[in-house]
Parts: C-alpha cells; structure tokens; sequence
C-alpha cells in the first residue's frame, strides 16, 4: 500500500538544487543518525544513517498516520560547517499532527521525537 500522507520533505530540495558535495566542497564525509521514538514507548528506537550521498535537508516522521512531521537536520550541517565542527547533536518534538488515515481530520500532536548526531570529516586545508 503506497504512502500518500503529506511529508515535511515534499516539495523541499535540499539546499536549493545542489548536492551535499556542491554545497560543502570542503567536506570529504559525512554521517548523520536520526533516533526516531514515540513518547513512552518501551520499543527500540527506529535508527536512520544517512551520508553525504543520501542525506537531505529533512527527515520524515516515521509515525503512520502523521502528517507533514519530522525534523529539519540541514540546519545542524549548515551550523556545524560554518564553524567547522566535527561532532554535533540535538534533540527535537515532530512538528506534524496526528490524522486520519485519509488525512482529512487531524487529532494533535504528533507524540514522536527525535535525537540527531552528526559526524563530519573535512577535507585537508590546501596550502
């Protein structure tokens, strides 16, 4: 059965038109880890890596019947890269709401919530 519920990342390229690679020249790699749990869940966290190929400026919420939820991790790169960290973490709410499974009807909030790491490896500075 297809996935037709909104996405935080429809419609929204990352980084305007441009690759990872495009973007951040100076950066040989990078990976990302997106930690994706439900408030009170006993269960494992869903675990998402992404590296400089794969990632984009968001990452979907997982929940099924969430509606344009997820977080934002372009921002971290962006902010990691200007003042050339290696490490960085956050943690934030999904930002969707809870609907039907057609979407017409929406309940809340969205309970997920998302721990994000991200590890950057520069290229050598050219002398």
């Amino acid at each position: 059965m297809a996935d037709h519920r909104e996405k935080l990342s429809d419609g929204k390229p990352f980084f305007g038109q441009v690759t990872f690679s495009e973007r951040f020249p100076g950066v040989e790699s990078v990976l990302v880890t997106v930690q994706d749990s439900e408030f009170g869940s006993t269960e494992k966290p869903q675990i998402t890596r992404y590296s400089e190929e794969s990632v984009g400026e968001f990452h979907d919420c997982t929940a099924t019947y969430c509606y344009k939820g997820g977080i934002r991790i372009g921002n971290l790169l962006r902010e990691m890269v200007r003042e050339r960290k290696e490490d960085g973490s956050f943690a934030r709410d999904c930002c969707g709401k809870l609907g039907s499974p057609k979407g017409r009807n929406t309940y809340g909030k969205c309970n997920h919530f998302f721990e994000v790491t991200a590890k950057i490896v520069y290229k050598p500075a050219k002398v």
